[in-house]
């Protein structure tokens, strides 16, 4: 069954709303905003009180916009509606609540204008939040991946698309160039971009055949805005990877000209990163020990570039969205190289992230418990480590899965079974790893 959703915002962040209304309605997701799906003739109150009491999901996009009251606390819907969604909650225990920050938390989150609203948001304050920032061109990402953490939230039938970027992120690099006062942009000529790339976007999701001589042409469009845009050769170049023919010579080209133009865009050096890691890995499936060295190598360079760029001052509101993945990439590529210290300090950073927003990645625990392993660390220092990541997750049966076996190793069976049945328990997934163990303890 599909999840019904609403949209909770401020109309002063109508833009946001905007796209995200768009993304979840390409799902399938029954998501109402009240600009589009109201009925101008209803009782608007009653109309949005009946939308959130019959609502699966309520995402709120909060912002200094979203808790800024208007003259009266009767005008201040927004309140209003997180309101009824708590009280829902207390009754029924739905809907769920997504929180997305559209600003860096602050001070604006902690500032509480009357009692009624201190009650409201204090509650909001104490969820877990997406990181929706989203100030126009998504350079680093930031908005896409967010979007799909979303939908990973809303259940397993609301999947990202794909992984070619949208037409909007096109849309908003041309504002972000005219804001910056480049060049004057004729406006016809954008016009035949834009939908140039909505009818290439159709035929991507298609399978239309010579999809590159479609990119070509419309690459060559754009040489008509006299401008330098990060969006089309960065588009080609994604779909590149993604393809089962995967051609590395001509990606490689793509993301080494990005690189030159645009010195400063952490996505081109992570592109670059893991190109030559895609070739890398090539290479060691033909045993060419030589060339896979190579080319993990060169994947570790420009990954660590991508983190530096990525960690600077002005990049910093990414910094909590974008740099797992980094870390978690950088790592794996110590690991090709046998430097597995180097890849254990990286994933702990990584890891730290992990707790920090509260998500959890069971190929990063497993990883990090080969290694300490592998380099000789003890039982008992490993299980420290293990009891603290219980402390916070107590669901997840790895954790208790790993436990056992450090159990097992000090002699101690009758906790380590303990610990088998515990994650047998919390997942099917260690229940029949957990039920051969037992024949061994």
């Amino acid at each position: 069954m599909c999840p019904r959703v609403f949209l909770s915002y401020s109309w002063r962040d109508s833009q946001v709303a905007m796209r995200v209304y768009n993304d979840l309605s390409r799902l399938n997701i029954s998501i109402w905003r009240d600009q589009i799906d109201g009925d101008p003739f209803a009782d608007f109150e009653r109309e949005f009180m009946e939308k959130i009491d019959q609502c699966d999901y309520f995402i709120l996009l909060d912002s200094s916009n979203y808790r800024a009251p208007k003259k009266t606390n009767s005008e201040w819907w927004c309140l209003k509606e997180v309101k009824r969604c708590l009280e829902n909650q207390k009754k029924t225990g739905s809907p769920k609540i997504v929180v997305c920050l559209l600003q860096e938390d602050g001070e604006w989150r902690k500032s509480f204008p009357n009692p009624e609203a201190r009650w409201v948001f204090e509650q909001i304050n104490a969820l877990k939040y997406q990181c929706l920032y989203y100030t126009g061109y998504d350079d680093c990402g930031v908005y896409s991946k967010s979007l799909n953490s979303i939908c990973e939230l809303l259940g397993p039938n609301a999947k990202a698309w794909d992984s070619i970027p949208t037409c909007q992120d096109l849309i908003d690099e041309l504002k972000e160039i005219d804001y910056n006062g480049v060049q004057t942009t004729d406006e016809e000529s954008v016009r035949i971009v834009i939908d140039g790339y909505r009818t290439l976007y159709s035929k991507i999701i298609k399978n239309y055949p010579n999809i590159k001589d479609s990119f070509r042409i419309w690459i060559e469009d754009f040489h008509h805005l006299k401008k330098e845009l990060f969006f089309p050769k960065w588009t080609y170049a994604v779909w590149l990877i993604n393809q089962p023919s995967f051609e590395t010579g001509e990606a490689l080209a793509c993301f080494d000209e990005l690189c030159k133009v645009f010195p400063s865009n952490p996505r081109c050096f992570k592109g670059m990163g893991i190109v030559h890691a895609v070739i890398a890995k090539h290479y060691e499936e033909q045993l060419d020990k030589r060339k896979s060295i190579e080319h993990y190598q060169s994947a570790l360079n420009f990954l660590l570039k991508c983190e530096e760029l990525t960690l600077i001052p002005q990049n910093h509101r990414h910094r909590d969205v974008c740099i797992f993945d980094l870390w978690y990439n950088i790592g794996s590529v110590h690991c090709y190289l046998h430097q597995e210290r180097d890849a254990l300090a990286v994933w702990e950073k990584a890891l730290q992230l992990m707790l920090k927003e509260g998500f959890f990645r069971e190929d990063l625990v497993e990883h990090m418990f080969c290694i300490k392993e592998n380099i000789g660390q003890s039982p008992h220092d490993i299980l420290k480590w293990l009891q603290s990541l219980k402390e916070f997750y107590p669901l997840e049966g790895l954790v208790y899965y790993l436990m056992a076996l450090c159990y097992t190793q000090i002699e101690d069976n009758m906790t380590a079974f303990h610990m088998l049945k515990r994650a047998g328990r919390l997942s099917s997934k260690w229940s029949s790893m957990s039920s051969n163990e037992d024949d061994n303890l």
